[in-house]
């Protein structure tokens, strides 16, 4: 029998400072299930600039542009590090 059963949506952002005419915003998501096992979802970037209104993910589609990728990759790489359980 199929019931309904809480999920939890998680998001840890970045945004970068304005740098080239532009200014991104990294996304990181990821959904939680009953059980609390995490399954990551698609990042996302905006160019806030261009798109405020975060209609238009410079990462979705077959090939974002590499300097895009490389900028989602270090701003992802930024939230894990601000986002790491202390020592």
């Amino acid at each position: 029998m199929d019931v309904y059963g809480p999920m939890h949506i998680g998001i840890r952002a970045v945004t970068a400072p304005l740098a080239n005419g532009r200014r991104l915003k990294w996304e990181g998501r990821w959904s939680e299930g009953a059980g609390g096992a995490k399954t990551p979802l698609p990042d996302r970037l905006y160019d806030l600039l261009a798109d405020p209104g975060e209609d238009h993910d410079l990462l979705s589609g077959k090939s974002p542009a590499p300097a895009d990728a490389e900028a989602a990759r270090g701003m992802a790489k930024l939230a894990e590090e601000w986002t790491a359980p202390m020592k």
